[in-house]
């Protein structure tokens, strides 16, 4: 709904990218978003099926001082699926 500058999003087809000009207005179709550093592309905006929160910082994490580099982290659209659904990895 609320597309921001700076959000990561995930387009229907699975591409990651990052929100380079969110849209103009309610009425506006057209995102533009950022593949890789410099590579921009539009997308239409019933294509983005999920904004990925940014991941928290090493100090934000409440973990008994652990810290994100500490936490397993799944990889590749296994660990991204898992983590847009809530489930656990293991």
């Amino acid at each position: 709904s609320a597309i921001k500058r700076g959000d990561r999003v995930v387009t229907g087809g699975g591409i990651l990218a990052t929100v380079s000009k969110p849209p103009k207005g309610a009425d506006d179709r057209e995102i533009e978003v950022e593949l890789a550093p410099g590579m921009k592309v539009i997308v239409l905006r019933e294509t983005i099926t999920a904004v990925i929160a940014p991941p928290k910082a090493a100090n934000d994490v409440k973990s008994g001082g652990r810290g994100a580099a500490a936490q397993p982290q799944a990889g590749g659209i296994m660990g991204l699926l898992k983590g847009l659904l809530g489930k656990k990895s293991g």
